[in-house]
């Protein structure tokens, strides 16, 4: 069965960790990058075929798109603007999901990572290498789990959330849209919205202010 076509949207370094994804799994052929700040050839030979703002003239029907862009925001506002592209979702062979999970589209679940019984993984999630999702979690669109996370069982976070690097969420708490919770952190509490929360067990710091211009316009 022949491949279907993809198109990865950014070059850099989380780029290249979803090449590797892509080229084990055999499910597609890889048609170059878009990207905003890089021309001619990228990772492992693989072309740059134009800007993100010219992500609409490569779409039709035979053709995948994955948002290849750690940073929340921005693979957010991509995904608004470009939302009639048709996106994959990736899943590394040696991740390991329960087959009662859901996994929404342009997710991407990396290396040893693992995603068990009745969780649901909304759009544009990045599960990051290693990380474990337990039972039962909601985890909302555009969020980042980095890499060696562990979120226990029955815990609901929203949209536009990054849990940093090495971070424990206890079971049945509730992280709110567009927070941040440092690297090496233990989340024993509910964490309010916009804000940025770090330590063992986290201390809140500051709210965040979100004010972004869209890449795609430059």
């Amino acid at each position: 069965m022949r491949c279907k076509d993809i198109i990865i949207i950014g070059a850099g370094g989380h780029a290249k960790v979803i090449v590797d994804i892509i080229e084990e799994s055999n499910e597609f052929k890889i048609k170059g990058f878009l990207d905003d700040n890089k021309i001619g050839i990228g990772y492992k030979g693989h072309l740059i075929l134009d800007r993100i703002s010219n992500a609409c003239k490569y779409n039709n029907e035979n053709t995948y798109f994955v948002i290849a862009i750690g940073d929340n925001n921005i693979r957010k506002e991509i995904s608004e603007t470009f939302d009639t592209l048709k996106y994959a979702t990736i899943i590394h062979k040696s991740a390991i999901v329960s087959d009662s999970c859901k996994i929404g589209e342009g997710s991407v679940v990396f290396s040893r990572s693992i995603i068990n019984a009745d969780s649901v993984i909304k759009k544009h999630v990045i599960i990051n290498t290693g990380a474990i999702v337990e039972h039962d979690c909601v985890i909302y669109d555009y969020c980042h789990i980095s890499p060696g996370s562990v979120i226990c069982g029955g815990n609901i976070i929203y949209e536009n959330v990054q849990i940093g690097s090495n971070s424990v969420v206890i079971p049945n708490k509730v992280i709110n849209k567009n927070s941040i919770i440092g690297a090496g952190s233990t989340v024993i509490k509910n964490i309010e919205e916009d804000s940025v929360s770090v330590g063992c067990p986290t201390n809140y710091i500051h709210k965040m202010n979100y004010n972004l211009s869209l890449v795609t316009s430059k």
